[in-house]
């Protein structure tokens, strides 16, 4: 099942589930991502945000940008890369996390030309932890490249949110 959600003109938060189509084969996770400085990070609701320092997206794990990391700096996965994603305190329960992307994720994303980034997208959607058509991670890479690019220019951090 691919789940994502969004904000109805309302301004209600909405979820949709759609078909078992695969993408990424986490049935069921929330992931939220956002523009903030550490202060307010913790503080993290989305009801709380404007449209503009929000990307809503599901089934996305802190991994799977890990993956996204590697890919962009041209390297395999390792587990130690998981310590470059700073975990915000008191935020990472059982069942949901929050972490901040590395400041060279951030940079990544926000500085590198469309080709480069579609290149990337082509080769993260071929890991085996993602395995889906690279059409599919298109409006992936451009939420977080609109969410990079505002973070760089406000002097914020991107982090996300997620829940089972």
């Amino acid at each position: 099942m691919k789940l994502t959600h969004g904000r109805n003109v309302s301004g209600d938060v909405t979820c949709v589930a759609w078909s078992y189509t695969g993408y990424i084969g986490c049935v069921g996770i929330l992931s939220e991502f956002f523009v903030s400085d550490p202060g307010r990070a913790a503080t993290y609701d989305l009801e709380a945000w404007t449209e503009d320092d929000i990307f809503l997206c599901g089934d996305l794990l802190p991994m799977h940008m890990e993956l996204l990391w590697a890919v962009l700096q041209g390297r395999e996965w390792e587990p130690e890369m998981a310590d470059e994603f700073e975990p915000v305190a008191g935020r990472n329960e059982e069942d949901s996390w929050l972490v901040r992307f590395p400041d060279g994720l951030t940079a990544a994303l926000a500085e590198f030309d469309d080709d480069r980034l579609n290149r990337a997208r082509v080769d993260w959607a071929h890991t085996e932890e993602i395995a889906v058509d690279p059409a599919e991670l298109a409006h992936v890479i451009s939420g977080l490249q609109r969410l990079s690019k505002h973070a760089r220019t406000t002097g914020k951090s991107v982090y996300i949110w997620g829940s089972l």
